[in-house]
């Protein structure tokens, strides 16, 4: 039998990030149309109706206007693709910083005071990993969230709406809250 792995030991990121990213795809594949929905539900004007019957109209209307899979699913390759590298991004960042955490904790940190770094170091480098994540996927979710809003019978492309946001606001406007996003994590 093979002995535990010590928690600092750096672990198959190319598997794990492999199997993740299938979940995630999975995942999001479900959910998409429903953000989708929820995304144009909220920017429609008010009709005094209940939320459920704006979300049947909604969804009759994308799909009549561009068929089931290119509605339901309109710019969710943009999603889809940089999220799975967002997560490779977190995932990988966490382990290597946990590590180095837990490297220097074990040659600076007296050993009182070990139960508490072990404690307190997982919630860092998840802190630190989430952050540098989220430099990758909020302009995602920006581009994302564009493409979602396009008014019906459009035929905006995802590098025209990428060209449209950084001509109007530069390259800041696809890291548009940023700082709520941290916070929120």
């Amino acid at each position: 039998m093979e002995p535990e792995p010590e928690p600092q030991q750096v672990t198959d990121l190319v598997r794990f990030n492999a199997y993740n990213s299938a979940f995630i795809v999975t995942q999001q594949g479900i959910v998409y149309p429903f953000e989708l929905i929820k995304t144009r539900v909220q920017i429609a004007p008010a009709h005094g109706g209940s939320e459920l019957a704006a979300m049947r109209t909604v969804a009759r209307g994308v799909i009549a206007d561009r068929g089931v899979v290119r509605g339901l699913y309109h710019g969710f390759p943009w999603l889809a693709g940089p999220h799975l590298m967002c997560e490779a991004v977190y995932y990988t960042l966490y382990i290597v910083i946990k590590k180095a955490m837990h490297d220097f904790s074990g040659r600076h940190v007296a050993p009182q005071h070990r139960e508490t770094a072990d404690f307190v170091i997982p919630f860092v480098a998840g802190g630190l990993a989430e952050a540098g994540a989220t430099i990758v996927s909020v302009p995602t979710d920006i581009l994302t969230q564009r493409l979602q809003i396009l008014p019906r019978n459009h035929a905006g492309s995802a590098p025209a709406v990428l060209r449209s946001v950084v001509k109007e606001q530069g390259l800041s406007g696809l890291y548009r809250g940023t700082t709520v996003t941290i916070a929120s994590c």
